[in-house]
């Protein structure tokens, strides 16, 4: 009779250390699914950011592009400031390129782009 209250007090033991490292796991699983949910959310946060302001800018390239095909005259004073709008556009878009493949390749583990030490609004041309 020992034996057997000896092995139902080893066995309920062994249910209670069992049954607090299931909590334990299952904590884990919630709060590694909750980072996931999060860090799912701010990808396509993002993700219609960047799909956002690369259509926004593309108005006022095709815009002054537009203005450039008119020609450049001396009398013609909106054409400094239509370039100066699609640069600007330009810039933006390429900002949010970089920014976007640098998050993209952050998470997935990859190596970071190479800018080569030079941003890549400054380097664009300024055809002036």
């Amino acid at each position: 009779m020992r034996r057997l209250v000896a092995e139902r007090r080893r066995l309920e033991e062994a249910v209670v250390q069992r049954t607090a490292e299931l909590a334990r796991e299952k904590q884990t699983v919630e709060d590694q699914a909750r980072a996931l949910m999060a860090a799912d959310e701010e990808r396509r946060r993002l993700y219609a950011m960047v799909v956002h302001d690369l259509k926004n800018p593309l108005t006022p390239i095709l815009g002054g592009l537009d203005f450039l095909e008119m020609g450049l005259r001396p009398d013609f004073a909106a054409g400094p400031q239509a370039i100066e709008t699609m640069r600007h556009a330009t810039r933006r878009m390429l900002f949010m390129i970089d920014r976007y493949t640098s998050t993209v390749r952050g998470s997935s583990g990859q190596d970071q782009p190479a800018t080569g030490g030079c941003p890549r609004a400054t380097c664009w041309p300024t055809w002036r």
